[in-house]
């Protein structure tokens, strides 16, 4: 009986202790960062057994990859929906089942459990060619829109608007030019259409526009977003740490 209780104690030891840890950590990960981090939870379940994986990562962008369509454009929600849904692992990629204690075929997906107050989304257009060991950029159009919407994995909705964008002038990814075309990012939240937007080129200012920003590609092949930034426009944020009139224009 004596031994049973100690057992009991060890285990209860050990579950508290976990519970401190990872409590530690969320408190970590929301003092790191209040404006631009955010936390991914990423659920990986055996397809035979049913057993779930889940892991907590924090991020302070969201990194997408832009697919070479030729004429083709396509659309910001488009890949981030396509950033998020399920995928399977299965032949090579097969996931080793800690309940199984084998590699088995399972299901792997992404959610936003924390939203960050700004959000940064990167578009990833470099691809590598294994023959010719050279790589070169994309330069497939993607739209996008002064609203963002993410939905979180407790189903809960949140709003961004756009603020800023960084462009990469030129063909080569090697090398070329970087201005960015944004607005002050609490005008972009308040003010929307009447927000006044402007181009940061090298040591020029100049007056521009969503519009501008918008229809930049189409103009100006070569020249494409790489990084996009959006602020919150809900004043809740999961953070009790952000408050949003202490937060920068």
């Amino acid at each position: 009986e004596e031994e049973e209780e100690e057992e009991e104690e060890e285990e209860e030891e050990e579950e508290e202790e976990a519970k401190t840890t990872s409590e530690k950590e969320e408190q970590q990960e929301d003092e790191e960062d209040v404006y631009f981090g955010g936390v991914l939870r990423s659920v990986v379940r055996c397809e035979t057994c049913g057993f779930e994986s889940t892991k907590r990562d924090p991020f302070a962008e969201l990194t997408l990859a832009v697919p070479a369509t030729g004429s083709k454009a396509l659309s910001l929600p488009a890949l981030l929906d396509s950033f998020l849904c399920e995928e399977e692992l299965s032949g090579d990629n097969m996931w080793l089942c800690s309940q199984c204690n084998v590699k088995r075929a399972a299901f792997k997906s992404l959610r936003v459990e924390r939203a960050p107050q700004f959000l940064c989304v990167l578009l990833n257009r470099n691809q590598f060619d294994w023959q010719t060991q050279t790589r070169s950029k994309i330069l497939t159009d993607v739209s996008y829109s002064r609203a963002l919407e993410l939905v979180t994995h407790s189903n809960e909705t949140v709003h961004y608007a756009l603020y800023a964008a960084v462009i990469h002038s030129g063909t080569s990814a090697q090398h070329g030019h970087y201005y960015t075309i944004g607005c002050p990012s609490r005008d972009a939240v308040e003010k929307g259409d009447e927000a006044q937007w402007s181009m940061f080129n090298d040591s020029s200012v100049s007056a521009s526009s969503f519009d501008t920003l918008a229809n930049l590609t189409k103009t100006f092949r070569s020249d494409v977003a790489y990084a996009l930034f959006y602020r919150r426009v809900d004043s809740t944020h999961s953070s009790d740490n952000a408050n949003d009139d202490a937060l920068p224009d």
